[in-house]
């Protein structure tokens, strides 16, 4: 759902995906007007609220999902991957975040629709 809006309102899909089945990086990483847009899709609980992975105690210590600490490692895990549009990916968004070109965006998703619960350049 949420990749059907950000395509058909000209935005530029990227490779964000790594990990066992594709999964554990970015749900969305998207390019439009000089600017990359990273997207975390969750489900919105029956109290309207969402729950982001905090992985803070884990060995690797990337910290919360979508926290400035957890896009870099992702991204570094992206170019890690050695497939050259996984690699443009995570070059993209360290350099976007080195440049203030970086928004993170975490959108709810229910039945009804999607709802943005925040977005933050980085």
């Amino acid at each position: 759902m949420t990749d059907s809006y950000f395509r058909r309102n000209g935005f530029t899909a990227l490779d964000g995906k790594c990990g066992a089945g594709n999964k554990n990086c970015f749900d969305g990483v998207y390019v439009k007007n000089g600017q990359v847009y990273i997207n975390e899709v969750k489900p919105i609980t029956a109290r309207n609220t969402i729950s982001l992975s905090d992985n803070s105690t884990s060995p690797n210590g990337i910290h919360v999902q979508m926290s400035d600490r957890w896009v870099l490692n992702r991204a570094e895990e992206l170019i890690k991957s050695g497939d050259p549009a996984k690699i443009e990916a995570g070059r993209m968004i360290i350099n976007a975040a080195r440049g203030e070109r970086l928004v993170k965006i975490i959108s709810g998703v229910r039945p009804d629709g999607v709802t943005v619960i925040g977005g933050k350049r980085i």
